[in-house]
């Protein structure tokens, strides 16, 4: 079996880094494994896999995803590492393991980065309708944080990345009704979605 692994590594400061280097070993018993990272080497050079590649320095890299037999997406709550892959997983169903409940400032930080809320609102509307696109719309033209920014459990903003292959619409999506005090890993094979608690 083949693997894609997307993840954040170290020396990147997310506790993804180790909880995936930890990992890695296990699957590598299993499987052969490539490593698609994010604009950054990994500091571990002995990690077990066949190869590493960056696709924010050659986004071709991409292409060859139809060639695996899986990919894992690592997805948490910290643009700085979570944005690029948030952003090729929309394009290239896999299994995507959340590590956290709320990804609001994935796209709400990014945003204020590049200072462009076009990505922040499009994400709004996508996971909780265009009432609150307007809603945190009317806030930022006025250089207010949006008021959503201050509810994450209700709006958490991982529903368009959890069931956008999932087959459902975002006017059909669950989360709010899943219980934010529980761990969970939204899991999608063959764009049929499985939803595991830990």
């Amino acid at each position: 079996m083949k693997l894609a692994y997307f993840s954040p590594l170290n020396p990147q400061a997310c506790g993804i880094s180790d909880y995936s280097e930890e990992l890695l070993p296990y699957l590598a018993t299993h499987a052969e494994i490539d490593l698609f990272v994010d604009g950054f080497e990994p500091s571990s050079h002995d990690l077990p896999v066949a190869d590493c590649f960056d696709y924010k320095q050659h986004p071709s890299a991409l292409r060859q995803l139809k060639d695996y037999d899986a990919i894992f997406y690592h997805v948490a709550n910290d643009y700085r590492f979570h944005y690029g892959t948030c952003t090729v997983l929309r394009g290239h169903p896999g299994i995507v393991v959340f590590h956290d409940f709320v990804l609001e400032d994935t796209f709400l930080g990014r945003a204020r980065e590049i200072n462009d809320f076009e990505l922040y609102l499009d994400e709004m509307e996508a996971c909780h309708g265009p009432a609150e696109r307007v809603r945190a719309e009317e806030f930022i033209r006025r250089g207010i944080a949006p008021p959503q920014e201050d509810s994450p459990l209700r709006f958490p903003g991982h529903a368009h990345s959890a069931y956008r292959h999932a087959g459902k619409s975002s006017e059909s999506c669950v989360a709010p009704r899943l219980d934010a005090t529980k761990s969970f890993a939204p899991i999608y094979f063959d764009r049929k979605l499985r939803v595991d608690y830990a």
